[in-house]
């Protein structure tokens, strides 16, 4: 086999896969924000997963930072047991602390973190970002708000 038609082979496994490994990616999208406690500044964050892959995928932790910045973040670790199925999605809700992210209304917020999950018993780590627009503080506590659209992917950081 001539070294032109091996390099032409290699560069077609290489897209093959990389295709292959974006189409399974989680889409992550921040569908809303509410307070904690009508007294805190503790919120949760709604954040919406769905498996674009052809299998169900059982989600296991998120690990995140979370703030306006990368002087006022705030960083967060959750343990998740969810199993969503192919095509499907779940609510995750992601507790964050305003103040530590250094939250001021209207701001834009992002997530940055991993999402470690298990698919036909391979772990794996997807890279997670997405934004979310501060919540106006008003005398009656936070009603649920409408973030802003996330990144459209997560990309497999392993």
């Amino acid at each position: 086999m001539s070294s032109a038609r091996l390099h032409r082979l290699v560069a077609i496994a290489a897209l093959v896969l990389a295709a292959c490994a974006s189409s399974g990616a989680p889409q992550l999208k921040v569908i809303g924000v509410e307070r904690a406690h009508r007294d805190s500044r503790g919120a949760v964050l709604f954040v919406e997963v769905v498996n674009r892959a052809p299998r169900a995928m059982r989600l296991e932790r998120l690990q995140y930072t979370f703030g306006a910045d990368a002087q006022r973040t705030a960083r967060g670790d959750i343990a998740l047991d969810r199993t969503v199925d192919a095509g499907a999605a779940v609510i995750v809700q992601v507790p964050v602390d305003l103040s530590s992210a250094g939250a001021t209304p209207g701001e834009t917020l992002m997530l940055h973190g991993e999402l470690s999950a298990h698919e036909n018993d391979l772990e794996r780590t997807f890279t997670i970002n997405a934004s979310v627009i501060a919540p106006e503080a008003s005398a009656s506590g936070w009603p649920p708000v409408s973030a802003s659209e996330t990144a459209p992917d997560a990309a497999p950081a392993r």
